[in-house]
């Protein structure tokens, strides 16, 4: 694709995809707006798109943070701006011609997303990981390294799927939920839920999670 991009943001993923993108858009232009850090979101960035032509594609890159409100926060900045998104698919990727991927979507080195499945806006999918037949995926979310969606499952807005987490055929994710022990899950997991290997048992998250999210780390 012909054109222009600009990429913002930071972390690996905002490397990996500068790094790798005379193969995912060779014919495409690349800016790059690097932030230094997550915190960084705080101070202006969009001047720094002055120079773009009228309608320049964006895409913003942050890692996983905090059930992603800092690519959420960056990512709705620029489209109250309007500026238009675009989706990155890494070219060792392979996306079934019927899933289908909402904007700002990232699809990591090795991942494979398999027919009927939907991935929301501003979902990051990571490397190897794997999305089976017509699992959802809501906005806003990330998966992590060589983890895996099951056939059917549904995902909550703003959950985060860790690595090596494999989350079973049919199984519901609520929404705000972090599923970061690796291990095989195969019960509906309730909204708000924050599974980490440093709880025997999963934690509820009561409250604003947005608040809640913002103070995590």
């Amino acid at each position: 694709m012909s054109g222009e991009l600009w990429l913002i943001g930071c972390g690996d993923i905002f490397e990996t995809i500068a790094a790798a993108w005379p193969a995912i858009e060779p014919d495409t232009v690349l800016h790059v707006v690097r932030l230094e850090s997550p915190a960084a979101i705080a101070t202006p960035f969009e001047e720094r798109l002055a120079a773009a032509s009228p309608q320049p594609r964006v895409f913003a890159a942050l890692d996983q943070s905090a059930l992603n409100f800092a690519r959420f926060d960056v990512y709705a900045r620029l489209r109250l701006g309007g500026r238009r998104f675009c989706t990155l698919i890494h070219p060792s990727a392979i996306v079934d011609a019927t899933a289908k991927l909402g904007e700002n979507v990232w699809i990591g080195a090795g991942a494979v997303i398999e027919a009927r499945s939907s991935i929301g806006h501003n979902t990051f999918v990571g490397t190897r990981a794997l999305v089976l037949g017509a699992a959802e995926l809501a906005a806003h979310g990330w998966v992590g390294a060589a983890a895996s969606v099951g056939a059917r499952a549904k995902i909550g807005t703003h959950c985060v799927i860790g690595a090596d987490v494999r989350i079973g055929a049919g199984v519901e994710v609520g929404r705000f939920s972090s599923i970061e022990r690796p291990g095989h899950y195969a019960e509906p997991i309730a909204e708000r839920t924050y599974i980490d290997a440093l709880f025997e048992l999963p934690v509820r998250i009561y409250g604003s999670a947005r608040k809640q999210a913002g103070t995590a780390g």
